[in-house]
């Protein structure tokens, strides 16, 4: 975890990274995944290798395994396979 990232009422699995200024609330990140400077996820399950680009805004998404989220995106109940 990065300085200034915040993670409350999550798992985070193994080999995981939370960029600086990160947050990260009620989801679950499987191995592997990268989540990017200033990213916030609400409510998410990313699967194992998905990386979070910079600034983006994940709320209640399910993140298939090996999925990239390009930066400054936002997406609310979005499902991607």
């Amino acid at each position: 975890m990065a300085r200034g990232a915040i993670v409350n009422r999550s798992v985070i699995g193994d080999d995981c990274s939370v960029g600086e200024g990160a947050r990260v609330e009620g989801s679950l990140l499987m191995n592997r995944c990268s989540v990017a400077a200033n990213a916030r996820l609400k409510d998410c399950i990313l699967g194992e290798g998905c990386k979070v680009g910079e600034s983006s805004v994940l709320v209640d998404c399910v993140v298939a395994d090996g999925r990239e989220i390009e930066p400054c995106r936002t997406l609310s109940s979005a499902t991607l396979d």
